[in-house]
């Protein structure tokens, strides 16, 4: 099997690879009856090899699973803790433009004219799409269909 740039896609061919060695073992042992047991052993040798190693690689990637599942919680985290700081600090120039400390256009273009890593074309909103494209691929383009 080659190595997949998304882990969903590797996680999703390991668990096909899987599924076909388990239908294949199925199906050998409704021919048992039929077929030299020297010859049956072999095969059903060679197909418990083959999901054995696949089941290995499974349990090898759930560890890099949980670990970029945590990567996302927190990236998704420190997105919506930047989403909640811009929408208090809108609320806020709104606030201070109420009472007259300045105009309600500066209060409404206040956070956006301020420069900020988290505004802009590399700015929280598409950092969380890019994060959202490279989880779920399939979704993502089902979404903007």
């Amino acid at each position: 099997m080659s190595e997949s740039q998304n882990p969903m896609d590797a996680l999703n061919a390991l668990m096909e690879e899987r599924n076909r060695y388990e239908q294949w073992l199925a199906q050998l042992e409704a021919r048992k009856g039929t077929t030299p047991p020297h010859v049956f052993d072999r095969v059903r040798g060679d197909y418990g090899d083959r999901l054995n190693r696949v089941l290995d690689q499974l349990a090898g990637r759930a560890t890099e699973l949980q670990e970029t599942a945590g990567t996302l919680a927190e990236r998704v985290a420190a997105l919506y803790a930047d989403e909640t700081a811009l929408r208090d600090e809108r609320a806020e120039a709104e606030l201070r433009a109420a009472v007259g400390e300045f105009t309600v256009d500066h209060a409404r273009m206040s956070p956006d004219s301020k420069p900020s890593a988290n505004r802009g074309p590399g700015g929280a909103g598409s950092t969380c799409r890019a994060l959202w494209r490279e989880v779920f691929p399939a979704a993502s383009s089902a979404c903007t269909k």
